[in-house]
């Protein structure tokens, strides 16, 4: 990562939900590693200010992370199926449900979007999860001289992406925290290690490190294997300059070993998030009380958001890695001194 002027071979991972916060991607990229801003599924003009706002705070490079589009569809039974399985969550918090009110084409409409104030503000650098932008989306970007990075969870995927020409792969194990990236199989998820030893033989772009990552040793491990630079999530979560509330970092700390689990409940998509009680109600569900990304993720946004608002960590989407319990609060900056 030495074009890109990084002091550190390491880079903050995106966190939605209000958690990389502007102050948390400057503060990383000040530090001399790289800040990652979660666009996800931001709002145009959310997302225009809070670029505007990181740039306010470092004139380091940052990278901004987009999910790519992809097709969805639910029946309106299915949806009123969901709707009555979160009923009784709804009335603990005393809200009253929504239908969703997503579709495909304004999700790619605000795509196009974040990719043109990308190239407005002249950033250096975006990241894909979820899928691969269409040839004319990589031409655009290329053409406005942004440096590109695919996330990809198997070698099929890494591959896909090389041949797009991207210029470097996040490989996501499966131990990472948050959403697993899959796109083109089932979100079963492979080890780190292995992915690592699998794109050795296999890649000829960089290759980003990321899984369940938290102290120097893994870091170094990592780097050992080929990895030009190790992207970490959990670990920056714990930070004081993260937007996470209180009861999600003890959520994390507060774990004697791993309580993790994969579950698509809160947003549609298989994410790893330390269990707790929404979980478990949710698992006595019926199958079919989970409906699509991010259709589910629609239905749960306001139980998610009160539950921060209230510290209520019972209903709270506790993103965490595999290795989360060994992590503390502290500073960015205590933190990368740990690290390197």
């Amino acid at each position: 990562m030495k074009h890109l002027n990084l002091k550190y071979p390491i880079i903050q991972g995106p966190i939605m939900g209000g958690i990389t916060t502007p102050q948390l991607v400057s503060q990383v990229s000040n530090s001399g590693a790289l800040g990652t801003y979660a666009g996800g599924y931001t709002k145009p003009v959310d997302f225009e200010e809070d670029i505007k706002e990181i740039l306010a705070l470092t004139d380091h490079p940052f990278n901004v992370n987009l999910f790519v589009p992809n097709h969805y569809s639910e029946t309106p039974d299915a949806i009123q199926e969901a709707i009555r399985a979160l009923t009784p969550v709804y009335n603990h918090f005393e809200l009253t449900p929504r239908l969703p009110s997503g579709t495909p084409q304004r999700d790619e409409r605000r795509f196009n979007q974040q990719v043109d104030i990308i190239i407005k503000y002249q950033l250096p650098i975006c990241s894909f999860s979820f899928g691969i932008p269409n040839p004319t989306i990589i031409k655009k970007l290329k053409d406005a001289e942004v440096y590109l990075i695919g996330t990809a969870t198997t070698m099929n995927e890494a591959l896909a992406f090389q041949e797009a020409g991207v210029d470097a792969i996040i490989l996501q194990g499966s131990e990472s925290g948050g959403p697993l990236c899959s796109f083109n199989q089932p979100p079963v998820g492979t080890e780190l290690k292995a992915l690592l030893l699998q794109a050795n033989q296999t890649l000829t772009i960089p290759i980003i490190a990321s899984g369940g990552i938290m102290d120097k040793e893994q870091v170094n491990a990592a780097l050992e294997l080929g990895v030009v630079a190790v992207q970490m999530g959990t670990a920056f979560l714990l930070t004081d300059e993260s937007g996470a509330c209180d009861a999600h970092k003890d959520a994390i700390t507060n774990q004697e070993k791993d309580n993790t689990t994969l579950t698509p409940i809160f947003t549609g998509r298989f994410i790893r998030v330390v269990r707790n009680k929404f979980i478990d109600f949710m698992e006595s569900q019926p199958p079919r009380a989970v409906i699509t990304y991010p259709l589910q993720d629609s239905l749960t946004k306001s139980i998610r958001k009160y539950a921060n608002q209230l510290n209520e960590a019972d209903y709270i989407a506790l993103w965490c890695n595999t290795n989360g319990f060994k992590g503390k609060k502290q500073s960015v900056e205590s933190l990368l001194k740990s690290l390197v």
